[in-house]
């Protein structure tokens, strides 16, 4: 993907971290064989942005599309002005926290295999096994889960 003068064109990411009702467990989902990189880590659910799309409208059109969830977003955690991935594709990216009261369920079982609420043992834990997304150890740095 290119820009107007033959500059790759960063694209555009967004995350939500969802947290239990007393902030105890935080919600990551396994990602798929169909996922873009990392397959089988664990992460926040989140993905790129369709154009014109703001942040926050991503955020909630990517739960509801990844787990069937509405979600209230409670605030912006971090912003990336730039993260390289796996293929060498430049991403910014604003990370939120979120909660919901639905019931997450898989819906793209390609992109997503599992998820699961964490204690903050548990997602440190996961880091220790190397089970984490490279950016969401990043992310979770930046929530104080690890």
């Amino acid at each position: 993907m290119t820009g107007s003068k033959g500059a790759p064109q960063k694209l555009r990411g967004c995350g939500v971290y969802l947290l239990s009702d007393d902030g105890s467990r935080i919600l990551l989902t396994q990602r798929g064989p169909g996922a873009r990189h990392e397959p089988y880590k664990w992460e926040g659910p989140g993905g790129a942005l369709e154009p014109g799309e703001t942040y926050e409208q991503g955020a909630k059109r990517e739960l509801l599309e990844e787990l069937g969830v509405s979600v209230q977003l409670d605030k912006l955690v971090a912003t990336y002005d730039e993260i390289i991935d796996a293929h060498g594709m430049s991403w910014e990216a604003q990370v939120f926290t979120g909660r919901t009261t639905d019931v997450p369920s898989i819906q793209e079982p390609t992109k997503c295999v599992g998820f699961a609420w964490f204690t903050k043992a548990e997602v440190k834990a996961l880091y220790r096994a190397d089970a984490l997304a490279s950016y969401s150890v990043n992310d979770l740095r930046h929530l104080g889960w690890l």
